[in-house]
């Protein structure tokens, strides 16, 4: 898996995206992106972190206090933290899983409160924050799920920014229908068009 994150070339968006956010080293942690992911894995920092240290050829702590100043949300939790995040960790790829490993993981998996307008889950009110407080926002691989939307506000976003963006590949017409006017046609919606696609031609930098 881990050499498929990394050789996928001109259809990795994280590589795009890491290419883009090229600085000098001391810099880097001054981008101003965040993620939010509903994802359980923890890809995008273990991208990030993995070729900041081999582009720089610094040490991992170095590169992990870069890291630490770029957000990252994990509205469902993640499979525990990466070694150079500290504290109880295990690897992103492992030979073999052990006890230990699948305890973190279990661990570090929410279960997320069924009512979509609480507010008891402080992941997803920095999420919020991060929303309301963004000028672009770019949604990949995003399926507008109802509960999703009412839980991050998206039918409610403010409406003074330069740019609110998502794929819609594999959705029809009418899907897209639908989902714009579940959002309230806050989000322009890019019919068939996957995540590499959209950072390449319809995101601003």
């Amino acid at each position: 898996m881990e050499e498929r994150l990394f050789a996928l070339g001109q259809t990795n968006w994280l590589r795009y995206l890491y290419g883009r956010m090229n600085c000098s080293f001391n810099e880097f942690g001054e981008n101003l992106v965040s993620f939010i992911t509903f994802n359980y894995d923890r890809t995008i920092e273990h991208f990030l972190h993995t070729a900041l240290c081999n582009t720089y050829k610094k040490h991992p702590e170095l590169c992990a206090e870069q890291m630490s100043r770029i957000p990252i949300v994990h509205l469902h939790g993640r499979l525990g933290r990466l070694p150079w995040q500290g504290g109880s960790a295990r690897p992103y790829e492992a030979a073999e899983l052990n006890p230990n490993d699948l305890f973190i993981a279990l661990n570090g998996i929410k279960i997320i409160h069924e009512d979509p307008t609480g507010d008891r889950d402080k992941d997803f009110q920095e999420a919020k924050r991060l929303l309301d407080e963004a000028e672009r926002i770019y949604f990949l691989g995003f399926g507008f799920d109802a509960t999703n939307v009412k839980r991050l506000g998206l039918d409610k976003l403010r409406g003074n920014r330069i740019d609110v963006r998502a794929t819609a590949y594999g959705f029809t017409t009418s899907e897209i229908q639908e989902i714009a006017q579940r959002i309230e046609n806050r989000i322009t919606l890019h019919q068939d068009v996957d995540c590499i696609s959209l950072m390449r031609t319809n995101v601003q930098w």
